[in-house]
């Protein structure tokens, strides 16, 4: 039977850090919002521009988890995944 072996450190360390950055953004973009209607929205339609905010921070984490992956791994030396559509 195989054993499964844990994660590698530096890959444990890339996780938590990147939702630590993850809560960041996106409690950052909420916290922005939320000045700028002074916690009290007025309308429905308010709310949509957090739904953007929050969109956009978590499309911007992702990007940079991918960037930091590609990036620990080739420091690690490891033969990393490849990216969608390259061979």
């Amino acid at each position: 039977m195989t054993e499964i072996s844990p994660a590698p450190r530096y890959k444990r360390t890339l996780v938590y850090g990147l939702t630590l950055l993850n809560l960041l953004v996106v409690g950052l973009a909420i916290f922005d919002w939320g000045t700028y209607y002074a916690w009290h929205p007025s309308t429905l339609y308010d709310v949509f521009p957090l739904l953007g905010l929050t969109a956009f921070s978590l499309m911007w984490v992702h990007y940079v988890a991918a960037a930091a992956n590609r990036q620990s791994c080739a420091a690690a030396m490891l033969r990393c995944p490849a990216s969608p559509g390259k061979d």
